[in-house]
């Protein structure tokens, strides 16, 4: 057959905690479907596009006062082993403290720590966490 010695396993396993299967499976289908540069450039337009509305709903959602959504998008994050995870830690330090788990968010800001031990942000928050327990 064709596909005889061909992985197909091609989507990251972390991929799912941002992107259901639904959005997978469509994205697969969008992009086996399309046919010629403009469709192929629609189609990557598409996901882009999803990708910008993730990061400023990861990036704001404590500013629009939802800390839950806040929460759970920067667990997602920092599940998927970002480039920079002081800074995920932190702010899912900061989304946890915004929604009243100070006990989460202790642990996500030595775990920043812990990347980064001279990263200032993560410091002031934990003496901010240690200051609110006395």
């Amino acid at each position: 057959t064709r596909t005889e010695g061909v992985n197909i396993a091609f989507v990251p396993l972390g991929t799912p905690l941002l992107a259901g299967p639904g959005a997978i499976v469509a994205t697969m289908l969008f992009v086996s479907g399309a046919h010629g540069f403009r469709e192929h450039l629609a189609v990557a337009a598409g996901i882009l596009g999803v990708h910008v509305v993730l990061y400023l709903t990861m990036r704001f959602a404590e500013v629009l006062h939802r800390p839950a959504l806040a929460v759970r998008e920067w667990r997602a994050l920092v599940a998927l082993d970002p480039a920079d995870p002081a800074v995920a830690y932190y702010r899912l330090a900061r989304a946890e403290l915004t929604a009243g788990n100070r006990e989460a968010a202790r642990h996500a800001v030595l775990r920043a720590l812990e990347q980064a031990p001279g990263y200032e942000p993560a410091l002031e928050l934990l003496l901010e966490l240690r200051g609110g327990r006395e």
